[in-house]
């Protein structure tokens, strides 16, 4: 279903989303090497150093669908959003985290929103999940924002903390992203 060769550039008024280089690697461990930031995700451990990012950049870039968050203003990272496939045919996860000199400012939302539409533009995926440990308030924001609801809760594993956190597991389908784009 994904092509990760085929990786765009998505653009919005104010984000360039595009392919991780690994020029990116020390910009990516400074804004990931941040408490703030890796205690809310599932996948970052703490402390993010400089190998941490190269590992990403060389071993989860080439396999999932993964963007910077660039901002197209000063043309500096942000942070990073991403697709990946769940086991279920059709079905996409989303994920994406910003630097904490980020938060507040909306990218989250606009960066999540142009990764959805493109997501959505693939002709065989049908629903869209992603979730947040149930203190993470800001992510449950931005994914009520863009339509996402909560089918349920669960625990996941926190690298940062080490630990099972609770989890709200959310979803959105095709048609109730196509009901917030076009009302």
């Amino acid at each position: 279903m994904l092509n990760m060769a085929e990786r765009p550039i998505l653009t919005s008024r104010r984000l360039i989303l595009r392919t991780p280089r690994k020029e990116d690697a020390g910009t990516i461990a400074a804004l990931a090497n941040d408490w703030e930031v890796a205690r809310r995700l599932t996948r970052l451990p703490h402390p993010y150093t400089l190998e941490d990012a190269v590992f990403f950049l060389e071993e989860i870039v080439p396999n999932e669908l993964v963007w910077t968050i660039e901002s197209s203003a000063a043309r500096e990272i942000a942070g990073v959003a991403g697709l990946t496939p769940d086991a279920d045919a059709g079905t996409l996860e989303l994920g994406y985290w910003l630097g904490r000199a980020f938060w507040g400012h909306g990218f989250g939302t606009e960066a999540a929103g142009i990764v959805l539409d493109y997501a959505f533009g693939l002709a065989a995926t049908s629903v869209v999940t992603a979730g947040c440990f149930t203190d993470n308030f800001r992510s449950l924001r931005v994914l009520r924002k863009l339509g996402f609801a909560i089918k349920g809760e669960s625990l996941r594993f926190c690298l940062a903390q080490q630990t099972e956190l609770p989890h709200y597991d959310m979803a959105l389908t095709r048609a109730a992203r196509a009901r917030l784009r076009d009302p």
